[in-house]
């Protein structure tokens, strides 16, 4: 079982479209602490819908620092499939990296005819971190 992002926002600060205060960001990191106690293996996103599309990339890499205490994995349905693919990419790499915390990418693909040939440039990007960091 994955905690989802989205789930603990909401349950903190609802749907609105803005930047957590520091307080909103360390109710939601005890909610992830709980989950992760509870047996959640990490962190889900799904970052194309509300309300994890208002969260920044610091939010998200603050939470991941509390799955990486517990040893688990951050799983996203990256920000954007279709013109943005490789800067959503390039994003989960970085909130696993700076969190240090091995990242999957759900539906990995990208979006749209004109957009189909990005996906080689996200798969190389994916390789240049090794299999250590991406499950």
């Amino acid at each position: 079982m994955l905690v989802g992002h989205g789930t603990v926002r909401a349950s903190t600060m609802g749907y609105d479209d803005r930047p957590p205060t520091r307080e909103e960001i360390e109710r939601m990191k005890e909610h992830v602490a709980i989950a992760m106690e509870n047996g959640a293996f990490g962190l889900s996103s799904g970052l194309i819908y509300p309300p994890g599309c208002y969260a920044e990339t610091d939010e998200l890499i603050e939470l991941c620092k509390v799955v990486s205490r517990y040893g688990g994995i951050y799983a996203s349905h990256v920000r954007n499939e279709g013109r943005n693919l490789i800067q959503s990419v390039r994003e989960a790499i970085e909130i696993g990296g700076r969190s240090d915390v091995p990242v999957e990418i759900s539906r990995f693909k990208a979006s749209g005819k004109p957009n189909w040939g990005k996906v080689r440039g996200a798969l190389k990007m994916v390789e240049e971190v090794g299999p250590w960091a991406l499950t």
